[in-house]
């Protein structure tokens, strides 16, 4: 029979063998137990016997036998938690603190670059907001409305801006963002729709003119109360352009793809650029667009796209085609590198003017990734066309609203998906005025003649 035997199975051994030699710890009570013999390997009779009982109870040792015996299963020593703990808090402390570095550093880095752009601090107590209703106020308490304005200002020069009676905005635009789903809609207010402009804070001394003069007369303050007391809005904060910021955006985002134009258009855009290469400083040896259909245009060709006015469809057209080139350029920096923003923010950080804080624009800045573009427009919706002259206002080519607050009430639920929104009674008050307007209408003949006037003549008003 073989000296070695199982302890795994039912053999009954003829020998008995010694017990495993053990000392008792000094930290534990004596028991009578006899020591658990690991049953996991096989034990000859010239050998004793060493193993390992449950640690609380017995600490054994060997004399006899020097080398460590591989088949003993060792007990694990339990382990130090709060060492644990305390390693796991280091670590999560580190990330915490390299993250947080992180995004110091980035909020440093714009800082340094929005440092480069001209505010204009306006008197936020000067702003004038409808008596509006609570359910009107919590539905725009979610949306942040931005009024986005672009200068026909032949200087460079952002400081003057935002000068009174120095430049036209040929470009209004509404950016409405959704504080939590950051969706972002854009509507135009054409820059010769009649509107009650506000004098005085107050609104005792009021005015109806075209949009565009507000900002010449009056300035942005007074511009921002336009669009609020007549469209039932909370505008607080204003961005303003000139032809340089545009021309060095385009630039700055490798052009624009995709921009449908016609014949027509073509020759527009070359005519136009010679006047804007000019006012920039430009040299004017400059690239002509010779091509229609869908064609790339640089930043001088995009520019002198969102001036055409002297086409079909006037100035409803123009605003397209600067929402046009708006899109087109959103959805290139959306896709951009953090080296490609970069650049970006350097080209139109020092020609821009605005009312909005550093603060604010870097949480607008590190939610930009989000903004979903979904919506363009133009306002007003139903426009009475071809009216020639109002009387008693001595405007060239007005846009007038056909039924102002029937389009306040389409526009609330374009912007803020607000169903049959009840307009304010100072917007049904200035509606029921322009509805007692007289004005003159254009025979084809004479529309015919105002859109083939040449940029390079002179347009009252500031006409382009």
């Amino acid at each position: 029979m073989s000296r070695y035997k199982d302890f795994d199975d039912d053999y009954e051994y003829e020998e008995e063998y010694e017990e495993t030699p053990y000392r008792r710890s000094s930290r534990y009570v004596e028991e009578e137990e006899p020591p658990y013999i690991h049953k996991s390997r096989y034990v000859s009779d010239d050998e004793p016997i060493y193993a390992y009982t449950k640690r609380r109870n017995y600490e054994y040792y060997e004399e006899e036998y020097e080398e460590e015996d591989p088949y003993i299963r060792r007990p694990k020593r339990p382990a130090n938690k709060k060492k644990r703990k305390r390693r796991k808090l280091i670590a999560v402390m580190f990330v915490v603190e390299f993250l947080l570095a992180i995004v110091l550093l980035g909020v440093w880095y714009l800082t340094s670059k929005l440092e480069k752009i001209e505010h204009d601090p306006i008197d936020r107590d000067a702003i004038m907001i409808n008596n509006i209703d609570d359910n009107t106020k919590e539905i725009l308490s979610g949306y942040k409305n931005i009024l986005l304005l672009g200068s026909d200002a032949r200087n460079s020069n952002v400081e003057e801006l935002g000068k009174t009676e120095e430049n036209h905005t040929d470009a209004m635009l509404i950016l409405s963002i959704n504080v939590n789903t950051k969706e972002t809609r854009l509507v135009s207010v054409y820059r010769d729709m009649i509107m009650r402009i506000p004098i005085d804070e107050n609104n005792n001394k009021v005015c109806y003119n075209k949009a565009t003069e507000a900002m010449y007369y009056y300035g942005a303050e007074s511009t921002i109360n336009m669009l609020n007391t007549n469209l039932d809005l909370d505008i607080t904060d204003y961005v303003l352009v000139n032809w340089e910021a545009v021309i060095q955006l385009v630039d700055a985002v490798g052009g624009i793809d995709g921009v449908v134009i016609d014949e027509e258009e073509r020759y527009w855009i070359n005519q136009y650029m010679a006047d804007t290469a000019k006012n920039t400083g430009r040299d004017m040896d400059y690239p002509l667009v010779e091509e229609t259909g869908s064609v790339h245009l640089n930043g001088l060709q995009a520019t002198a796209y969102c001036r055409i006015r002297a086409t079909q469809g006037w100035d409803y057209r123009r605003t397209e085609r600067q929402r046009t080139v708006i899109t087109k350029i959103f959805e290139k920096v959306k896709k951009f590198s953090p080296s490609q923003i970069n650049k970006v923010l350097d080209a139109v950080c020092s020609n821009i003017l605005t009312s909005i804080s550093n603060s604010d624009l870097i949480s607008l800045a590190m939610d930009a990734p989000k903004y979903q573009l979904t919506k363009t427009g133009g306002f007003p919706f139903e426009t009475i066309d071809g009216i020639a002259n109002i009387t008693g206002l001595q405007l060239v080519d007005p846009v007038l609203a056909n039924n102002l607050s029937y389009n306040v009430s389409q526009l609330h639920k374009y912007l803020f998906d607000v169903n049959d929104y009840s307009p304010s009674y100072t917007v049904q008050e200035i509606s029921r005025e322009m509805a007692d307007f007289k004005y003159t209408t254009y025979d084809d003949d004479e529309k015919e003649e105002i859109y083939n006037k040449k940029p390079n003549e002179d347009h009252s008003n500031g006409e382009e």
